[in-house]
């Protein structure tokens, strides 16, 4: 268990005052999607768009837990 986890189980007041987005999971997509004119990521039911960054690379960091599905959607 990370000390995070474990400080907050010691001390379940600091969910209360902003810290509970630390437990969240942060996952980081990387497409290459040279022709694309729109790329999403759809997880957790909502929709997060990726920004193209280079040469038809998209990224965006979304909010998602080891093991869930997503799905890609394209223009």
């Amino acid at each position: 268990m990370s000390n995070l986890r474990h400080a907050l189980r010691a001390f379940p007041a600091m969910l209360k005052v902003g810290f509970a987005d630390a437990l969240a999971y942060r996952a980081e997509f990387r497409v290459w999607a040279p022709s694309a004119s729109h790329l999403a990521v759809r997880v957790h039911g909502g929709e997060q768009p990726l920004d193209q960054v280079d040469d038809g690379i998209w990224v965006a960091e979304v909010y998602a837990d080891p093991g869930d599905d997503y799905l890609l959607v394209l223009d």
